[in-house]
């Protein structure tokens, strides 16, 4: 049971601790890794995960990782139509439980966005009709937030920006497996999705602005092609119309033949929590072909000191 994760190899069996770092850890507990298994091995290290909760439970017990291994284990007990698992859905309610009480309202942005999705999930897979309405209506309200007037993502991050994109097609797809319905969250995904194109040109990496590196790169033509086969955003309704908010992202795009620019400046929007953005005097990036010819350096960690402080200044931007 070797995981690969910040391309190192972690044997997570009895090791649920293994990694180098916290993120590492982190994403060890998000079990994304789970839907190229079939039942049989799911099974088997998910009882090992619990037979060790209690040696892991100081990072599996973290908000953002409950919400991340809820959002995966909604859609992998759906997609092998095991519901009605006794003891996955006594952890599902567990963490559901323990989540509700632990909203990520100080940090907001993307951690809030991932707990809500969470709940979303177990809503909607196990929730009565009731609470699915009320709280589907909320859930929305905070999709159109998270998103500025262009379509970017108000963290204007453009990994955080697919990352947002990515679980916004996790959700539609939720919801076109119940036949249920919600406009406003299949036009976020839309207008979230053009951005993601113009913002995330390159054939093998993110753009390299404020907090972004290439963890869970993903093509944005690839996406914006799965996109449109499975929920013909092209063919949605667009006479209700939907605020989003009214500020611009700061994201500036010139293409000529086979070069696109891409320039920032702009204040900060998320400025409850404005850690994702870094210091920046108009930085750019130039694609050839789709292909990044002059790059930012981005972020390679999140721990506080010396070297994060110098990968968020103006001494590693263009």
């Amino acid at each position: 049971h070797i995981l690969k994760v910040n391309n190192k190899n972690i044997n997570i069996f009895d090791n649920w601790l293994g990694g180098d770092d916290l993120l590492t850890n982190f994403k060890i507990h998000y079990f994304d890794y789970i839907h190229s298994l079939d039942l049989n091995t799911f099974l088997y290290i998910f009882n090992n995960w619990l037979k060790n909760k209690n040696n892991h439970k100081s990072v599996s017990n973290h908000p953002y990782v409950i919400s991340r291994r809820l959002i995966n284990f909604c859609i992998y007990i759906s997609n092998q139509n095991i519901l009605s698992n006794n003891e996955i859905y006594k952890i599902i309610n567990n963490d559901y439980c323990r989540l509700i009480f632990n909203l990520e309202f100080k940090l907001a942005t993307n951690h809030l966005s991932s707990n809500l999705t969470a709940i979303y999930f177990c809503l909607n897979l196990f929730g009565n009709s009731f609470r699915r309405s009320i709280f589907n209506l909320y859930f929305s309200d905070h999709i159109k937030d998270q998103i500025l007037n262009d379509g970017c993502h108000v963290e204007q991050t453009p990994m955080y920006h697919s990352l947002f994109l990515q679980d916004l097609i996790l959700i539609n797809e939720l919801n076109f497996q119940l036949n249920y319905k919600n406009l406003t969250l299949l036009v976020c995904l839309e207008k979230v999705n053009k951005f993601n194109i113009k913002l995330n040109p390159g054939k093998y990496e993110y753009s390299f602005f404020n907090d972004s590196n290439n963890s869970y790169f993903v093509s944005s033509k690839i996406i914006s092609s799965f996109i449109n086969k499975k929920f013909e955003t092209k063919n949605i309704d667009k006479t209700n119309k939907i605020n989003f908010r009214k500020n611009k992202s700061g994201f500036y795009f010139y293409k000529y033949q086979k070069y696109k620019y891409i320039f920032f400046s702009s204040e900060i929007f998320a400025k409850f929590n404005p850690g994702h953005i870094h210091s920046g005097l108009l930085p750019f990036e130039l694609y050839i072909n789709d292909e990044k010819i002059i790059t930012n350096l981005g972020i390679s960690t999140y721990n506080n000191g010396l070297k994060r402080i110098f990968q968020r200044s103006d001494l590693t931007k263009n």
